[in-house]
């Protein structure tokens, strides 16, 4: 469906609840901030409020009206919401909060990721999905275009925030001249790039250093080099919040000679969220997809239900089978230098029917 068609869907509806996905990183928080801001511009005096299923990550605290972010329980006492919007997000991601979408008299789906190809289930479901946008924050910023609403710092800073998160500070593949133009107006409407960057990138607990050399030491390979990864066992990963995590499946990527880079977190006894980064041609989006999962074809994530040393083992035996194939004629990005970020495939290790 067009973006027109969603705009007309959102202009017309009743009290709305904003949500996204578990593990919320900085293309969703921004979005739910940028999308609460314009809805309640286009529609004054409805109701329009943002949740999400787990708390804010400290990295985006710094955004205003942040901690104005609904829990599960805070939604659905404020409820009943008439109108369903879920951003960034495929169904079955949105953990505490799922039975607002059964409550919804109508929904709203809207998503940068290709593998959000399965409807929610809802009988008045409206989508509008385009993987070729860098973030889902561009999609908002769209939208906000198409409503004729002018950019404020916080709703610049909010836009700015979500494109940083998934192109990796611009850094990444998926960076198009339309993110990098969205950036420039954010810019000029009062974003400040240094602001967005030190919340982002530049902040680090101790904790999450000390857990950074631990799991470096736990990198391996295989013998021709072509995959490496890390495997965090329970004992490392429990207590620890999602976001200590971010960027950890980049170290194996930087190992020369490695096509396809892993990281394996045991978040559970007998339950392991796998992220899959590749380099040059290899489609990681297959594997995650054998396992339950998706993604883009350079960043995908899935969840096994085995203990680690067996996920370990069956992901990179896929993987292994996978490189044996050798690139694609068929593929587009074949011999292309494809590296998206953590964000754009984040959360995607819960994607859809992923225990």
């Amino acid at each position: 469906m067009s973006l027109e068609a969603v705009a007309r869907v959102l202009e017309a509806a009743g009290p709305t609840l904003i949500v996204s996905h578990e593990d919320p990183d900085p293309d969703s928080i921004g979005s739910l901030l940028a999308a609460r801001w314009a809805l309640r511009r286009v529609r004054p005096g409805v109701p329009v409020e943002a949740a999400t299923p787990e708390p804010v990550p400290s990295s985006c605290q710094f955004l205003p009206g942040a901690d104005e972010i609904l829990s599960p329980d805070e939604a659905q006492a404020r409820g009943p919401w008439q109108t369903l919007w879920v951003l960034d997000c495929e169904p079955g991601r949105i953990g505490r909060l799922q039975p607002l979408v059964a409550a919804a008299q109508q929904l709203v789906n809207v998503d940068h990721h290709a593998s959000n190809t399965q409807p929610w289930g809802h009988p008045a479901e409206t989508r509008y999905i385009d993987p070729e946008a860098a973030a889902t924050g561009l999609l908002v910023y769209r939208l906000i275009r198409h409503w004729g609403l002018a950019l404020d710092r916080e709703a610049a800073t909010f836009i700015f925030t979500a494109l940083s998160g998934d192109t990796g500070s611009f850094r990444y593949s998926n960076t198009t001249a339309e993110a990098l133009e969205a950036a420039r107006q954010a810019v000029l409407a009062g974003a400040r790039p240094q602001e967005v960057a030190h919340n982002l990138y530049e902040r680090r607990t101790l904790e999450e250093l000390q857990l950074l050399g631990r799991a470096l030491s736990l990198l391996s390979r295989t013998q021709d080099g072509a995959i490496a990864w890390i495997a965090l066992p329970h004992s490392l990963v429990e207590g620890q919040p999602a976001e200590a995590f971010d960027g950890l499946v980049n170290y194996p990527r930087m190992v020369e000679g490695v096509e396809v880079a892993l990281l394996f977190r045991e978040v559970e006894p007998g339950r392991v969220r796998v992220s899959l980064r590749s380099q040059v041609w290899a489609d990681v989006s297959q594997i995650a997809a054998r396992f339950g999962g998706g993604g883009h074809p350079r960043a995908a994530g899935c969840t096994v239900s085995l203990p680690l040393a067996q996920a370990v083992e069956q992901v990179v035996g896929a993987v292994g089978e996978l490189l044996a194939q050798g690139p694609s004629s068929g593929d587009p990005a074949a011999g292309t230098l494809d590296v998206w970020g953590d964000g754009a495939a984040q959360g995607l290790e819960k994607g859809a029917g992923v225990p």
